[in-house]
């Protein structure tokens, strides 16, 4: 870059241990002359807040900004208490006048500055010092996807057991993106960089194995992965799919290995094959050439994973699922390439996962199967009761510190229904079988968390009184209202886009705190409006409404104190409700 100097004072202007203050063009320089003489020039706004640093106190080279102490570097602008760095200026005396070089900086150079600085931010947790950051590189020319991409990234390579839910946001705020223009996307993208921060905070990269060379045959391949995942070494599978990756095998080939080893299992209340579904939305828009680091962390957290099938409650399911274990393709073809588009026992399914026996779950979920009913009628009816479940959730239970079960428990449900609808646009396989036997045992499993029927909400619809009261009473936690105002939204024909945007919009707006929390209620609103679109059944978004409408518990430290008592003092395990 050329050197552009713009005289700015006569030299005895800025006397020693004195600032004066320039501006051209937007820019706001603090011309220093320090006791010895020296001349320094720095941008005159706190990085942090932006309060003017020509009110600052210079001792030495330090400055330090005194609304919050925070200490600059006037030799080159470097912060040596506090976040990040000020710009610093050239400048000198040439006859008589002081000059400043006001020439912007290089744009790689800068762009590189800033994604420093931002890994900082992202590693301390400090959000203010990342949102800033985010804005700069949106407005230095860097595509708002790639910081999506980034805090994916960030995630998969520091957390502790692998893809966390800061991937799935990721994923998911991908969407706000065509609305949120230039600077206004860091709203959106710093929610989901929060997401990825916080539970990685101080955590260094992850250790990851070297990529192994996957051979020729990618059939073998899979079953190797598929194998090296079942006895949980983490180091052969992640190992194996780095090296498939770096032998340019693509979607078409590892994707369905990983959808496979998701249907093994029931993990970790059906994170995982969320997790598989978002991130690889993620890649269908940043494209495959991030798939590494992103499906080996997946893969990490997929080992990793609690395989709750395991579980003393799930023994006669599993039992039921070895006897049929040989029919599964047979009953995946006939579900599929030999569908009955007339399949008429939705009603009668949807009754059993409700409000049956568990014994009645398997035997009606395997009569529709064999009944040849489409699988994605099998998943509608799926994702209604699940809709139904967090309907009928009773609040008392998000509210109770002695128990376990809370409202994110029971979002999974409808959140895990909707994952397998995507993965049957994804894959042509069998797992995806033994998915929905685990999806329909999750919805069953869910009635001990429901509220007596006398109860609950009316699902009618109400007066229709437009959108902006129905976000009021959301907000004011009228519940019933909202969710008939919701209601009458969608009967009167109103654009459901309208109702979906506002509420994207509100759940970035803060009105809950906890990451993690935050996550589950963004995954569940775009989860809620892609059943919709796929159903035209209104039951995900008006759950979506009770969920958004509900005080939700968010701290868990009396519960966790409580239990530790328990278990410590009396030897009591943890108290939960399904």
């Amino acid at each position: 870059m050329s050197t552009v100097w713009t005289p700015v004072f006569s030299s005895d202007r800025v006397v020693a241990g004195k600032s004066r203050l320039f501006k051209k063009d937007g820019l706001q320089v603090a011309v220093f002359r320090v006791e010895n003489g020296t001349l320094y020039a720095v941008d005159n706004r706190c990085p942090h807040e932006g309060y003017p640093l020509t009110q600052g106190t210079v001792d030495d080279c330090t400055l330090t900004c005194n609304w919050h102490n925070y200490k600059f570097d006037l030799r080159d602008g470097a912060c040596v208490m506090g976040e990040e760095a000020v710009r610093s200026f050239p400048v000198r005396e040439n006859d008589g006048q002081i000059e400043v070089d006001l020439s912007p900086p290089d744009p790689a150079e800068e762009q590189a500055r800033l994604w420093e600085s931002m890994d900082e931010g992202m590693h301390l947790h400090r959000m203010g010092q990342v949102a800033r950051d985010v804005v700069r590189l949106i407005q230095s020319g860097v595509n708002p996807l790639d910081i999506a991409v980034y805090s994916a990234k960030w995630d998969s390579l520091r957390a502790e057991y692998g893809t966390g839910h800061g991937t799935a946001v990721a994923a998911d705020i991908c969407r706000y993106l065509p609305r949120y223009p230039e600077a206004q996307a860091a709203l959106p993208l710093v929610q989901s960089l929060d997401i990825s921060a916080f539970p990685a905070r101080r955590m260094p990269v992850r250790e990851r194995p070297e990529p192994t060379n996957p051979g020729t045959d990618p059939v073998a391949a899979g079953v190797r992965f598929q194998a090296l995942v079942e006895a949980e070494d983490s180091a052969g599978a992640e190992g194996l799919i780095r090296g498939a990756i770096a032998a340019g095998w693509g979607s078409a080939i590892i994707t369905p290995w990983l959808f496979r080893v998701v249907g093994d299992h029931f993990l970790s209340f059906g994170h995982r094959l969320i997790y598989l579904v978002k991130l690889l939305e993620l890649l269908d828009r940043a494209g495959w050439e991030h798939a590494d680091p992103l499906l080996p962390a997946l893969t990490f957290s997929i080992v990793n994973g609690t395989r709750e099938d395991r579980l003393p409650g799930w023994l006669s399911m599993n039992q039921s699922l070895v006897a049929i274990e040989n029919e599964l393709p047979e009953i995946y073809r006939g579900c599929t390439v030999q569908a009955d588009p007339d399949w008429s026992g939705a009603v009668d399914l949807a009754e059993v996962l409700l409000d049956g026996r568990r014994a009645e779950v398997f035997q009606a979920l395997t009569q529709a199967l064999r009944a040849r009913a489409p699988l994605t009628a099998i998943v509608d009816v799926l994702s209604h009761t699940a809709g139904l479940r967090m309907l009928r959730f009773n609040l008392a239970h998000d509210q109770d510190v002695s128990v376990q079960n809370s409202w994110l428990s029971v979002t999974h449900i409808q959140t895990f229904a909707a994952a397998i609808r995507q993965a049957i646009q994804r894959v042509d396989d069998p797992c995806l079988i033994r998915m929905i036997f685990h999806s329909a045992r999750f919805i069953h499993n869910a009635k001990a968390l429901d509220i007596e029927e006398k109860n609950r909400l009316i699902l009618k619809p109400t007066a229709y009184l437009g959108l902006a009261p129905l976000l009021t009473a959301i907000r004011e936690h009228k519940t019933q209202i909202a969710v008939g105002m919701a209601a009458a939204w969608v009967q009167n024909g109103e654009e459901v886009s309208g109702l979906q945007e506002a509420l994207e919009d509100l759940v970035i707006q803060d009105p809950l705190t906890r990451p993690i929390v935050v996550a589950h209620v963004i995954k569940g609103t775009v989860v809620a409006f892609e059943e919709y679109a796929a159903t035209g059944d209104p039951i995900p978004v008006l759950a979506l409404i009770r969920l958004l409408s509900s005080p939700v518990r968010e701290r868990n430290t009396e519960r966790l104190t409580r239990e530790a008592i328990a278990f410590v003092m009396e030897g009591k395990v943890p108290r939960q409700l399904t």
